[in-house]
């Protein structure tokens, strides 16, 4: 079974990644779709959050990167997928993906969400928590972000201060 995993990850934390290390256990194919946000300000490019999501997806052999703009129902369906994933921390959270979820199957039907709780770990780390702490140039974010994605990150940080 193919799912969609969607959201801008701007950036990718720890908290996403628990999420994802679990559904691709769960599903056979998990379509990781990088929004290219119009209504967002984000701090990457599109192309920088998809470069850090393929190196992150480059252990798991059945999760595909990839960015999508416009409607997410619309993507779904060029892409044939009927269920999208998504990651919860906390109620705040839930009461709003309630909403997504209820305008995405009302604008295609058949299209589902499932929710996901994120590990307790992680409920309090979210990715604009993160980039105020990149904004306020405090490297303890480091802490929370994957890895993998450390040098890229340092390197786009790095073009954006010159």
């Amino acid at each position: 079974m193919r799912v969609i995993y969607p959201g801008t990850f701007d950036p990718i934390t720890l908290g996403h990644i628990d999420v994802l290390q679990r559904i691709s256990s769960l599903f056979t194919r998990v379509v990781w779709a990088v929004a290219d946000s119009t209504s967002k300000q984000t701090m990457l490019t599109t192309r920088q959050r998809v470069l850090c999501a393929q190196r992150v997806a480059s252990r798991w052999r059945n999760v595909r990167v990839v960015s999508f703009d416009g409607l997410l129902k619309n993507f779904a369906q060029e892409q044939g997928i009927s269920i999208i994933v998504r990651g919860v921390r906390n109620t705040a959270d839930m009461q709003v993906e309630m909403q997504l979820a209820g305008m995405n199957r009302s604008l295609a039907h058949g299209l589902e969400t499932l929710f996901l709780p994120c590990s307790a770990t992680w409920q309090y780390v979210s990715s604009s928590i993160v980039r105020d702490l990149i904004v306020h140039g405090n490297q303890e974010y480091l802490a929370y972000v994957p890895e993998r994605t450390h040098a890229l990150l340092a390197l786009f940080l790095k073009k954006e201060s010159d």
